[in-house]
């Protein structure tokens, strides 16, 4: 145990438990912070977060090797998952457009 020159702080040594603890911490608090894809169900969601915690690098590999899904739980049409993920909007023509 050592105060580091201050008699009002008291560290005492980390045990293996609490260096455990620590980084288990960290693994968890990773999987949370996960970010999936927009339009993403809540079991993709999971199972990414899941695959962030057994494999801390798999967000790196979604994301910049160009992987689109890493688990794909189910074949949907592009335009709904643009629905689900509130991405789609309407463009109207007035009658006075006319192309340049």
């Amino acid at each position: 145990t050592t105060t580091h020159g201050n008699p009002y702080i008291i560290c005492p040594p980390a045990s293996g438990l609490d260096i455990f603890i620590f980084f288990l911490g960290n693994y968890f608090a990773h999987a949370a912070r996960v970010t999936t894809r927009p339009g993403a169900t809540a079991l993709e969601g999971f199972a990414i977060a899941v695959l962030a915690l057994l494999f801390p690098a798999s967000g790196w590999i979604q994301r910049y090797l160009g992987t689109k899904v890493l688990v794909q739980t189910s074949v949907q049409s592009e335009l709904r998952i643009e629905a689900r993920a509130g991405t789609l909007c309407t463009l109207r023509r007035t009658k006075k457009w006319r192309p340049r």
